[in-house]
């Protein structure tokens, strides 16, 4: 992040489009607060190598909204840059909900995935599988709530009908990132959760129990 300062102007944006809600975080305690922007990416895409990224099914949506909510005439610029290209980017007035309802979307689905080592074709069926999810989806939004996240009512249930409506062998990238031995966003998603609960005062037993058991993998794959 340090590098980018040379090539800030006062119109600049930065964007970061990292799983997890702390990324703004950090590059806000390096650039300062005014460049840096909330976002977020929906696609499904498979790393083949470093800086290549390979996108395939639905159509590359990115998503971003300045972290103070409300309208973003620069924005609206940045926007409107990506017109005629392969990427549909909107401008959202509450990027935190869009995070926390990515994170929630996202890091269940990977916690499930890769502790059980199965699709989510799988872990979506057995009533036990399925309570356990529901358990880690009631504290994730319970602690975004805490910190001031303003979810929809049907949140839970518009996650589920995703889940439920995936194609039975699916897995998130994360999760195969964890089985075939690679670094991952698990502490970028699971482990937010679990410091953001803690910053909150919102108990995190089962995300807790799933981003520990999986640690012992994300260490090795890092080497450590």
């Amino acid at each position: 992040a340090a590098s980018l300062k040379p090539l800030l102007h006062e119109e600049t944006c930065v964007v970061s489009l990292s799983n997890g809600i702390e990324a703004s975080d950090h590059l806000e305690r390096v650039l300062g607060a005014g460049p840096v922007v909330g976002g977020l990416c929906h696609s499904f895409s498979l790393v083949l190598a470093p800086g290549h990224v390979q996108n395939y099914g639905s159509p590359l949506q990115i998503e971003f909204g300045e972290l103070g909510g409300g309208p973003s005439p620069r924005l609206d610029r940045l926007a409107a840059a990506f017109k005629g290209t392969n990427i549909q980017a909107t401008v959202s007035a509450d990027i935190h909900l869009g995070l926390w309802t990515k994170l929630l979307t996202v890091g269940v689905n990977t916690g499930m995935g890769a502790a059980t080592r199965r699709p989510v074709g799988v872990w979506r069926s057995p009533p036990e599988t399925r309570r356990l999810a529901q358990q880690a989806m009631d504290e994730i939004v319970a602690v975004g709530t805490a910190l001031g996240v303003a979810f929809p009512a049907a949140t839970k249930e518009h996650v589920w009908a995703l889940w439920d409506g995936m194609s039975p062998g699916a897995t998130t990238s994360i999760q195969r990132d964890l089985v075939e031995g690679r670094p991952s966003e698990l502490d970028a998603v699971l482990g937010a959760v679990v410091r953001a609960g803690a910053a909150a005062g919102v108990a995190t037993p089962v995300v807790g129990f799933l981003h520990s058991v999986l640690l012992p993998q994300e260490r090795a794959a890092r080497g450590q």
